[in-house]
């Protein structure tokens, strides 16, 4: 069974209708009402989407949903989303040194790109506290 079909299992309909109710039917990020996807917080290999832990899924409007896939996941050409860790890139400041003198302003874009997802992180990460304090994960 490939994961859209895993999607349509009776199994996961239900465990998503309880997460979207217990996330009161909007976007822990944001707050919009409008269309929702159930994201689980990690993948593992070989495991139904059913059978992860309520507190690994946090709903998410499309737009956010698409921007965490874009900022924070490598998604290979068949659709597939390694569960391992990313390799960290080594550091080197002869490339640091080329990449300056090339374009000035990447140190701009790169403190931006990191603040950007720092605050997306954090707003996250308050919402699955906020609904921990309530008991509800």
């Amino acid at each position: 069974m490939n994961y859209s079909e895993q999607l349509k299992d009776p199994r996961w309909v239900r465990k998503r209708n309880k997460i979207l109710r217990r996330d009161g039917y909007k976007c822990t990020a944001c707050g919009n009402k409008g269309e929702l996807h159930v994201h689980h917080t990690y993948y593992l290999s070989y495991t139904p989407p059913w059978m992860y832990p309520d507190y690994s899924l946090i709903t998410l409007c499309s737009s956010c949903h698409n921007e965490y896939h874009l900022h924070h996941e490598i998604i290979t050409r068949d659709g597939h989303v390694p569960s391992t860790k990313k390799k960290q890139p080594k550091k080197s400041s002869r490339k640091k040194k080329f990449i300056k003198k090339k374009d000035p302003d990447i140190s701009q874009k790169a403190a931006k790109r990191r603040h950007n997802n720092y605050a997306w992180n954090k707003a996250v990460d308050e919402n699955i506290e906020r609904l921990k304090k309530m008991g509800d994960i």
